[in-house]
């Protein structure tokens, strides 16, 4: 398994795996099988659900972004990100999607047009929207983080592999793929904290 997503209604889980098949699962009924989302022709890096929970999203090494209706399990919209994708990221409106790979693209999921595009000198491994969808940050494997507002670059030392925002949009975390977590104001771009008591990789 290389991904996994639940819905914010808890009654969805979502998994993807290097044969290619996003996997659907009752979270409610561990007796159901899984119900098999097939269309991808390589593996299923990257997952997650709309935040109306009526759609799932499915980014690929085959360089495709799949949009899934939940009700009628169908793919509804194939979105050419053009390389392998790594990491998916809904704004919190629903209305678009980014994905990561090479590039961050956001697309509009309602006509699959491509609004914009972010380059970057290395791979995105993970993005996230502020909770007002006025913010985007991405990691990359050149250790920075990306404020795409602000240009503010956090340098790290290590590969960025995760981050998230507080509820308040004023700061955000980072892992570093290591046992270390970096917080950080997103208004002055500044360090705040180091948190390194991890025991291993997080």
């Amino acid at each position: 398994m290389l991904s996994v997503a639940i819905s914010s209604s808890g009654q969805w889980v979502a998994s993807g795996d290097e044969d290619g098949v996003v996997r659907l699962w009752y979270a409610n009924n561990s007796d159901k099988n899984s119900i098999d989302l097939k269309g991808h022709q390589r593996s299923v890096n990257s997952i997650v659900f709309s935040s109306d929970n009526k759609h799932i999203a499915s980014g690929s090494d085959d360089g495709t972004v799949r949009i899934w209706d939940i009700v009628t399990k169908k793919e509804v919209c194939r979105l050419p990100h053009g390389e392998a994708v790594k990491c998916l990221a809904y704004l919190p409106s629903g209305k678009q999607l980014a994905s990561g790979g090479n590039s961050c693209n956001i697309w509009d999921v309602s006509t699959g047009e491509l609004d914009s595009i972010f380059q970057h000198t290395q791979g995105v491994v993970t993005i996230v929207f502020s909770l007002d969808g006025e913010r985007l940050w991405t990691g990359t494997g050149d250790r920075k983080v990306h404020d795409w507002k602000s240009s503010i670059a956090g340098q790290y030392t290590a590969l960025v592999s995760t981050t998230a925002f507080s509820g308040d949009s004023r700061l955000i975390a980072s892992s570093l793929g290591g046992n270390d977590v970096h917080l950080w104001d997103t208004e002055s771009g500044k360090r705040l904290a180091a948190l390194s008591d991890h025991s291993g990789s997080i």
